[in-house]
């Protein structure tokens, strides 16, 4: 099939007869309520930025910028800095030594261990006295029972977006993967312990900084072990357990 196209003509005049005369009429309401409608914010906008994996720690900064420090007005920004890479040297030093514990290992040996693991400068940020006393914590809860030692464990698991952020509306399951400094798996119980180095001697602050870590930890090894799961902070800071029921 052949089409031909014909050159259009300028349109000089357009007459309309009565039956396709155009209603003008405004209608005041009906455009209130459709302009309205095109001023909707989109109802899902925040699923659109939330992202689908999150580690523990990025999530801890949502609700703590800093936990070691304050950033106080008289520190410059390179002060700033050198004492959070100092503060996270001290973290890592301290829970490189606490990997070398174990069951009915003496005072001794212990020591031994974290000298052998810990090169000069890292000793150097660690008081050894205090991580002596952190391993005769863990031996007085541990007492001779029959227990599996598990450290430095990953997990991954899907959470609900707000059940982790209260004031979100977003559902969306998100991602989220952590490292668990220590379990002590009991008959009937876990122990979780999450070594904290931070300088802060006030048990409330440690709560509110840690709760909903502490949250996730339990929530991944009562998935895991399906049994109940007791969740501690030990800090350094106070030589002692915080339970973070």
């Amino acid at each position: 099939m052949k089409y031909k196209i014909e050159k259009v003509q300028r349109v000089q005049k357009i007459e309309i007869t009565k039956s396709d005369e155009i209603n003008l009429k405004y209608d005041n309401a009906y455009a209130d309520e459709f302009i309205s409608y095109l001023d909707q914010k989109y109802k899902y906008q925040e699923s659109t930025t939330t992202p689908l994996k999150n580690s523990v720690s990025v999530i801890l900064n949502e609700f703590n910028k800093s936990n070691d420090y304050i950033k106080e007005d008289f520190l410059t920004e390179p002060m700033y800095q050198n004492a959070m890479i100092e503060s996270t040297q001290v973290g890592i030093a301290y829970h490189s030594a606490m990997q070398e514990y174990s069951v009915n290992v003496s005072e001794e040996e212990f020591m031994n261990r974290i000298k052998n693991v810990l090169d000069a400068e890292d000793i150097k940020l660690v008081d050894l006295s205090k991580v002596l006393i952190a391993k005769n914590n863990l031996d007085s809860i541990i007492q001779n029972k029959k227990v599996r030692l598990f450290k430095e464990q990953k997990f991954m698991m899907y959470v609900p977006y707000n059940k982790i952020f209260k004031t979100s509306y977003v559902e969306d399951e998100i991602l989220v993967q952590g490292i668990i400094d220590l379990i002590i798996e009991f008959e009937d119980k876990i122990i979780l312990i999450d070594y904290k180095t931070n300088k802060t001697k006030n048990i409330e602050n440690f709560k509110n900084n840690y709760s909903t870590q502490l949250w996730l930890y339990k929530m991944a090894l009562e998935l895991n072990f399906k049994k109940n799961v007791e969740p501690y902070i030990y800090a350094f800071s106070l030589n002692t357990f915080i339970n973070m029921e």
